[in-house]
């Protein structure tokens, strides 16, 4: 999943996407403003990460 990190700390961010439930792990990728983050499809609650995207 690709999520829109914006104008948040880059910390901040990966440890708020790191406590949805489903989030295996994250990837914030630097100078940029997006983030990739492994999901298990089968937990994840997609409508809480939706207003991240």
């Amino acid at each position: 999943m690709v999520l829109n990190v914006g104008d948040m700390a880059h910390e901040n961010f990966a440890k708020l996407i790191l406590n949805v439930p489903g989030v295996e792990d994250i990837l914030v990728v630097e100078g940029e403003q997006l983030a990739y983050a492994k999901v298990d499809k089968k937990t994840v609650d997609m409508s809480e990460s939706k207003t991240l995207l």
